[in-house]
């Protein structure tokens, strides 16, 4: 029996739940034969039927503040099968939120305060539904569906104000509505928020230097607004304006210096909860300078006194002025200014402290003019002074006035008035007692009465003599005459003038401050002459005078007779004269002098003046003189005096051989010391001689050598005549020593007024009188320009010196010229006479460059023969192209570079030479480059050439796969822009074409002739040598010795020589000998050549080095081997570790160990949950690698009761709970796949696998 339709078979529909079927058999023989039987079939309830949910996704909507037990909705699911229980869950963890009844599906809110809107406003909670029938093997059933919780918003988050960093300055006294701050924010996260700023002003405070500030000097003195950012009440800004507190009142330094306002922002739509935020808002105030200076109370009235001439610094007093403006401006400094004529300078204010002082040093007068008070006027300001602060145009002045009180004092000394007297008064000798001279005037300016009254005193103290002729009234100042001995006035024997010092004295009673001034003033008494004296001559008067004087000439000693009658006057005037003269000579003697007077104020004088020249008249004379005065009755003495006359030496010498500046030639040959000169020509020098006109021994000359130390060393004079000498060599001069300045000085015997001389400077010359003329110089370079233009040019040529004419002014050795050489001599001519070279043929520059010619000096105009050393002058013609350019010394050079060069080596270098000597400038032809393909890249700068020195260097480093060489023109330019040019090889060379060349010298030797050396080896081995580097040669052990290394490459046909083919001419003896005997030129010895890149090697070396190349190979094949045996070896070990080590699930790729809270997550996302990597949980020792042991653990695995279909495992009860959250089973939604454990843990075997 089966069933035709199972699905119909459904135990919910009752009629089905108990089945009676009749069963019917027949006997296929015979149908008659029919049996009838009941058949009762009891359905069995299976658990086939799923929860069902009325909806798949359910929506709730209820405010975020809902409290805790409120009713969210109900979520149920209905299972058909009967008997069966549907148990309602929460997944995820919105159990931490929610809580679900497990029967009616209600769900109710957990916890207080559970919803945020702010925080999210939507919420997906995942409810799973499981049905509990459980019959035969049947597992139970789960469905899972979605409730969306959408919250309302309610209005119950504070707002959050924020203030700025840091806090705003304001200056005081800023107008209304200024901004003080502009960027205070607040913002409020609920939708429905409406915030307002405001000023809590009970909570806010103002401090004056940390002083508690009156809240009315505060109290509404700013005020905010509040403005939306784009219209969003939830996002607002608050703005601080000032206000004033009182009419033109805001904000006041002078009350508060920092503003404490507690910000409040408020939210006026809060439903519940705190509404507002607050802070504390910090406003510093900026002093601005808005008050003036005040002086204090009566400051300005008080009593000042100074006294006058008081001293600087003196203090006066003081004002005092405040200011109520902060520190930056209360600081007052004061001023003053005088006013009411009050002089300037006189008292000064200290810009501080106010107090007054004396400034200019005892300058305060109150005498002249009369002066009793001293004005000015005060000023107090709040200005800053300029080296403490910028300038501020903002401050206050405050202007007061004052009044300084002067005390006179006796400080004005009494001043006499000569305009009123006579200062000098004349009076006659012998006036009488009585006499009134002159009436004293004097004057005193203090102020005071009591200080300027004047009294007169006669000062006898300077001159007691006085008290004996005069004194003078007391106040009256009446001086007079007044006799107290027999003395009377005098001017002749006693005192001509009489100087009378009157003392003015003022305050004479010491009155008052007790002070008391003295001047003087002074009266001179001028006595008047009567004539009763005689002048009077000295006793011991005469004359000793020169026989040179001239007529008119006035002689000494002065003749003075005084009268001591008044000087000045026809008494006293004196006059003198010459009454007559004798001689004790036999000759007629006329009077030879008169007088001639000296007129002066003490007394005239006279001198004798020659009435003729006393050439002549020497001797011994008396003369007779008279003096007399001039008076009404003319008074006179007379004696006679003697005068002697002195002879005179009036001529000086006169030489009359050698003449001054006369040049003698003597001849060296001919000198002999102690002995007599001879001249040039042979002959004895003439004897020395002069003349002198005067008599006796004036007229007796004498000669000496002076001056020049060698002339007094190797010349005598001896006097042996009269008025003449001879002149003698006293040494002989050495050979270098030519010449002698002479001077022979001839003096004469003269006494007066002295002995003469006069000096002759003479030139004395000691010359050869034998040899030829020489040149200075050996030889001179000339130009001379090829063609025609050159036989127009002529040369000055360098002059011979005869030594024989040395000094020579007359009758000299004349000196002829010759072309005495040359190879091309026939081509110029020479004048014998000027020497002076010019050309008789034309020359070519391109045939000759240089010519070279030997010009002979001689005192013969027909001189033959081969000349003497020095005799000759050798001249290189340099020929001159018409145009001259540079030229190359060679018109090919050639160089060869290779890999082992470095950049800036050193190839070669070009020289070119010009006919002028011009400056040349080198260049590379850059478009005459050729060169292989393989070097077109670095073509362009490869080289550098030096533009002065013409040195090639190498700028690129060469590779192995360049091959072929360079070839490119280098260009010489003058500075007329005239070129020349060359050309440069540069050859890739290897290691294959280099030989090298050992030398038996030191580097410096060889590397002097590199060029020379080059030439050689060119020519003896027929190719172009070009010498790479020339380097040290070193030894066997690498140590440097004195032989030299050249290594070269040989260049045939433009390509490189291999070196093989160099290597076989080292047997040909015969060349190596040849290169040998050409090196000897330079004393350069050749040791050895190789063709191998270094240093000459022994078989000994070799051998070393092969040695050391078999080991290298050696040590190259343990290497190798060593390395191979590492690779193998750590593939076997890395195969056995893969074999111990455990299998990793939880791969990307397998999809396991992922059991998270929600689909999809992985729940060993968290720190230490992950089995695998956590090494406090012990892993079963399953065995992964034995798949063929019978000791394998997994071995009969398979018959565990946990692999069976009908296994159901226990609780989740492990230690796994510690690190993972909930395993409850998560909704598959009707998927074929679920999430697995780790297969080391615990659970692995006590899962259901199957469904």
């Amino acid at each position: 029996m089966s069933t035709v339709n199972h699905t119909m078979l459904d135990y919910e529909v009752p009629e089905f739940q108990n089945i009676i079927l009749e069963l019917v058999a027949t006997d296929k023989n015979n149908s008659e034969f029919v049996g009838v039987a009941t058949l009762y079939i009891d359905l069995i309830n299976w658990n086939d039927e799923l929860p069902i949910f009325e909806e798949t996704a359910y929506h709730v909507t209820f405010q975020e503040t809902v409290e805790k037990d409120f009713f969210v909705g109900t979520v149920l699911a209905t299972d058909r099968d009967i008997d069966d229980k549907v148990v309602h869950s929460l997944m995820g963890n919105a159990g931490d939120l929610l809580r679900i009844d497990e029967e009616s599906g209600n769900i109710y809110v957990k916890v207080d305060d559970a919803f945020d809107y702010h925080r999210q406003n939507i919420l997906f909670v995942q409810i799973r539904a499981d049905d509990t029938l459980i019959t035969l093997d049947r597992s139970t059933h789960t469905t899972t569906t979605q409730l969306v919780i959408q919250l309302e918003d309610v209005n119950n988050t504070p707002p959050t104000l924020r203030l700025p960093r840091a806090s705003p300055s304001v200056e005081e006294n800023v107008p209304e509505g200024y901004v003080v701050e502009e960027n205070l924010r607040a913002t409020d996260p609920d939708t429905t928020a409406h915030l307002v700023f405001e000023i809590n002003w009970d909570e806010s405070w103002a401090t004056k230097q940390g002083r508690p500030t009156h809240e009315d000097e505060y109290h509404d003195c700013v005020t905010i607004k509040t403005e939306y950012v784009d219209g969003n009440m939830g996002s607002a800004i608050g703005i601080i304006e000032v206000r004033e507190i009182r009419p033109n009142v805001t904000i006041d330094f002078e009350e508060f210096e920092v503003l404490y306002l507690s910000i409040r922002v408020r939210d006026l739509n809060t439903v519940y909860g705190d509404d507002y935020d607050e802070a504390i808002f910090t406003v510093n105030i900026i002093d601005m300078n808005d008050n003036a200076p005040i002086f204090s109370e009566g400051t300005l009235d008080q009593s000042m006194r100074v006294r006058e001439v008081s001293a600087t610094g003196t203090v006066i007093g003081s004002v005092l002025a405040t200011d109520i403006d902060g520190p930056l401006y209360n600081n007052v400094h004061y001023s003053i200014q005088p006013i009411n004529d009050t002089p300037d300078g006189l008292v000064k204010i200290d810009l501080i402290s106010g107090q007054l002082t004396v400034d200019a040093d005892e300058a305060i007068d109150a005498d002249v003019p009369p002066r009793h008070y001293l004005y000015y006027e005060v000023t107090a300001s709040d200005r800053c002074l300029e080296e403490e602060c910028p300038p501020d145009p903002m401050y206050f002045n405050t202007t007061g006035y004052m009044k300084i009180e002067i005390l006179d004092t006796n400080n004005k000394f009494p001043e006499e008035q000569t305009d009123l007297f006579r200062t000098v008064v004349p009076v006659w000798e012998n006036v009488t007692s009585g006499y009134e001279i002159e009436q004293i005037f004097a004057s005193d300016l203090d102020r005071d009465d009591l200080y300027h009254q004047v009294r007169y005193q006669i000062n006898y103290a300077w001159n007691p003599r006085l008290r004996a002729f005069f004194d003078i009234d007391l106040d009256t100042g009446m001086l007079f005459v007044n006799y107290t001995t027999d003395e009377v006035l005098d001017r002749d024997r006693g005192e001509p003038t009489h100087t009378i010092f009157v003392n003015l004295i003022d305050n004479f009673f010491t009155a008052g401050d007790g002070r008391r001034n003295q001047n003087t003033t002074t009266i001179e008494i001028i006595l008047l002459d009567v004539n009763d004296n005689a002048p009077e001559l000295p006793d011991d008067l005469s004359w000793s005078i020169s026989e040179g004087l001239l007529e008119g000439e006035l002689v000494d000693p002065i003749i003075f007779a005084p009268d001591i009658d008044e000087p000045g006057t026809d008494n006293s005037r004196v006059g003198y004269s010459v009454l007559n003269m004798t001689t004790t000579r036999d000759i007629d003697l006329p009077i030879l002098f008169d007088t001639y007077l000296i007129e002066r104020e003490d007394g005239n004088r006279a001198r004798l003046r020659t009435t003729q020249a006393l050439r002549g008249y020497w001797g011994t004379h008396m003369v007779h003189i008279k003096a007399f005065d001039h008076g009404e009755e003319p008074l006179h003495t007379d004696m006679w005096c003697p005068v002697e006359i002195r002879p005179y030496n009036f001529h000086d010498p006169v030489f009359v051989f050698p003449r001054p500046g006369a040049t003698i030639r003597f001849a060296r040959e001919r000198s002999m010391a102690n002995n007599l000169l001879i001249t040039a020509d042979g002959n004895v020098l003439e004897r020395l001689s002069a003349t002198d006109e005067d008599g006796l021994h004036a007229g007796s000359v004498t000669f000496s050598i002076f001056g020049d130390a060698a002339a007094i060393e190797h010349f005598t004079i001896t006097n042996d005549g009269e008025n003449s000498a001879t002149l003698l060599l006293s040494k002989v001069p050495d050979d270098d020593v030519t010449e002698f300045q002479i001077t022979i000085r001839a003096t004469d015997g003269g006494t007066e007024p002295h002995s003469r001389h006069t000096d002759s400077t003479i030139r004395a010359l000691f010359v050869t009188t034998l040899g030829e003329p020489i040149f200075d110089e050996d030889s001179i370079t000339v130009p001379f320009t090829e063609g025609p233009i050159g036989l127009e040019e002529s040369h000055q040529l360098p002059l011979a010196e005869d030594p024989k004419n040395y000094g020579c002014t007359d009758d000299c050795n004349d000196i002829f010229y010759r072309i005495a050489g040359g190879t091309t001599s026939e081509y110029f001519h020479l004048d014998p006479v000027n020497n002076l070279l010019s050309l008789a043929r034309e020359l070519d520059q391109e045939q000759l460059r240089t010519h070279t010619i030997v010009i002979a000096a001689s005192n013969s105009p027909t001189g033959s023969g081969t000349p003497l050393d020095g005799t000759t002058l050798t001249v290189i013609v340099n020929v001159i192209e018409v145009n001259p350019r540079p030229v190359f010394e060679r018109k090919l050079y050639t160089a060869g570079i290779s890999v082992l060069d470095t950049i800036q080596r050193e190839l070669l270098t070009v020289q070119a030479h010009h006919s002028l000597g011009d400056t040349i400038t080198y260049a590379i032809d850059m478009d005459s480059m050729e060169m292989d393909s393989s070097l077109s890249a670095v073509a362009g700068a490869a080289f550098l050439l030096h533009p002065s020195t013409g040195v090639l260097t190498l700028n690129m480093q060469p590779t192995a796969n360049m091959h072929g060489m360079f070839q490119f023109d280098v260009i010489a330019t003058d500075t007329a822009n005239e070129t020349g040019r060359a050309r440069v090889q540069i050859f890739l060379i290897s290691t294959q074409n280099r030989v090298v060349f050992v030398f038996d010298n030191t580097l410096d030797e060889v590397v002097n002739y590199t060029d020379f050396i080059a030439e050689i080896f060119s020519a003896a081995f027929q190719m172009t040598c070009n010498i790479d580097q020339v380097l040290p040669a070193s030894d066997d052990n690498g140590i440097a010795t004195d032989k030299t290394e050249v290594r070269a490459h040989f260049i045939r046909d433009n390509l490189p020589v291999p070196a093989e083919e160099i290597e076989p001419l080292r047997s040909d003896t015969l060349l190596l000998q040849q290169i040998q005997m050409r090196l000897n030129e330079r004393s350069l010895v050749l040791q050895d050549l190789s063709t191998g890149p270094g240093s000459i090697v022994d078989n000994a070396a070799q051998i070393t080095v092969y040695v050391l190349a078999a080991l290298s190979a050696l040590l190259a094949f343990l290497c190798i081997v060593i390395l191979i045996t590492f690779i193998c070896k750590t593939r076997a070990l890395n195969r056995r570790m893969k074999a111990m080590s455990l299998t990793k699930f939880g791969s990307v790729d397998s999809g396991l160990n992922r059991m998270g809270l929600a689909p999809g997550t992985n729940k060993h996302t968290a720190e230490g949950s992950n089995p695998i990597y956590n090494e406090t949980i012990k892993a079963p020792d399953f065995d992964a690698i034995s798949d063929m042991s019978n000791d394998s653990d997994l071995i009969g695995i398979e018959d565990l009761p946990q692999f069976g279909n009908d296994y159901f495992p226990p609780g989740d009860n492990n230690s796994q709970q510690g690190i993972i959250a909930d395993q409850d089973a998560v909704s598959t939604h009707r998927n074929n796949f679920g999430f697995k454990t780790s297969p080391f843990s615990s659970e692995f075997t006590n899962k259901n696998f199957g469904r």
